[in-house]
């Protein structure tokens, strides 16, 4: 198995998603795994890989793997979906302004915030007194 087009931070987790097609017990059952792939100008994009251990009629096993390209907006998209879902707060800050530029459900719960006034404004304006040097 070739690698050599693959972000070597994502060696291991395309090593792990070949063995795992190989050996899945349930044959057809697609498996999905997110890796960095070469592009032709030396960058690397994000990139989707769908595959599926199948058989030939002769019982000889092949893997059948599609991939595709996964776009910066839909990469934000999904980001920005589980990052609104996670149980736990998240607040991301401009680091030289300290200006919010998201906060999840779950921050805003806990900080006692308005999510609809918090953006575009200092967490210290806001709560200063859990966020003083």
């Amino acid at each position: 198995i070739a690698y050599d087009h693959i972000h070597p931070d994502d060696i291991a987790s395309a090593t792990q998603y070949h063995l795992s097609l190989l050996h899945d017990p349930r044959p057809i059952v697609p498996l999905y795994c997110w890796l960095r792939k070469k592009h032709k100008n030396g960058s690397y994009v994000h990139t989707e890989l769908i595959g599926a251990l199948h058989s030939d009629k002769d019982g000889h096993k092949f893997i059948h793997c599609v991939e595709r390209v996964i776009s910066d907006e839909r990469l934000d998209r999904m980001l920005s979906s589980v990052i609104e879902q996670i149980p736990c707060g998240i607040i991301m800050i401009e680091k030289e302004s300290g200006i919010i530029e998201m906060c999840n459900p779950n921050a805003a719960k806990w900080l006692k915030l308005n999510r609809g006034k918090v953006f575009s404004e200092a967490i210290s304006s806001l709560r200063n007194d859990l966020f003083s040097p």
